[in-house]
C-alpha cells in the first residue's frame, strides 16, 4: 500500500512539474522511520541525474509537512550516484534545470510559507559523483568515487 501511495505521488509530481522521478519501494513505520529504495531522478535528456539504492531517515514532525516544512533526523544514503552534466550546446547543467522545474514562475505571497527541508546530518556510503561539461574539450571535469 505504501509503495502504491508513493507511486501515485511521484506520478503527480512528474506530471505537474515535468520531472522524471521514480521510487521503487517505500517503507514507512508508525514511529516515523522512512526508507526509500531505488530512488531515481532522470534529467531532461532521460539520463541518470541521481540514483540512490537506499535512503533511510526519520520524520520528526508529520504535522509540519502541511505547513511546507519537512524536518528529518539523520539521512543515510547507500549506493548513491550523482551525475551533474551540462550537455553540448546548453548553458545550464541538468541539476539547475531539474531545480528550476519546481519554480512555476509566479511570485509568492509574502505571507505564504516557503518550502523548507531540514536534516540534522547526511551520511553517504558508496557515492559515485561526476561533473561533466560536454561543451569543453575534456568533458569530464571531475569524476570521483567515495567509499565513506
Amino acid at each position: 500500500m505504501q509503495t502504491k501511495i508513493g507511486n501515485y505521488v511521484t506520478k503527480r509530481i512528474n506530471k505537474n512539474l515535468g520531472t522524471n522521478l521514480n521510487i521503487e519501494k517505500i517503507d514507512l513505520s508508525f514511529l516515523g522511520s522512512v526508507q526509500l529504495k531505488g530512488v531515481e531522478i532522470r534529467d531532461h535528456h532521460k539520463d541518470t541525474l541521481i540514483f540512490v539504492k537506499r535512503l533511510s531517515t526519520s520524520l520528526l514532525n508529520a504535522k509540519k509537512i502541511i505547513e511546507n516544512e519537512v524536518n528529518l533526523e539523520s539521512v543515510s544514503l547507500d549506493g548513491a550516484n550523482y551525475h551533474m552534466k551540462t550537455y553540448k550546446g546548453e548553458e545550464d547543467d541538468n541539476m539547475s534545470i531539474f531545480i528550476a522545474s519546481f519554480d512555476d514562475g509566479t511570485l509568492k505571497d509574502s505571507l505564504s510559507n516557503p518550502f523548507i527541508l531540514r536534516a540534522s546530518n547526511v551520511y553517504v556510503n558508496e557515492l559515485n559523483f561526476k561533473i561533466i561539461n560536454a561543451n569543453n574539450k575534456d568533458s569530464i571535469i571531475n569524476c570521483c568515487s567515495f567509499m565513506l
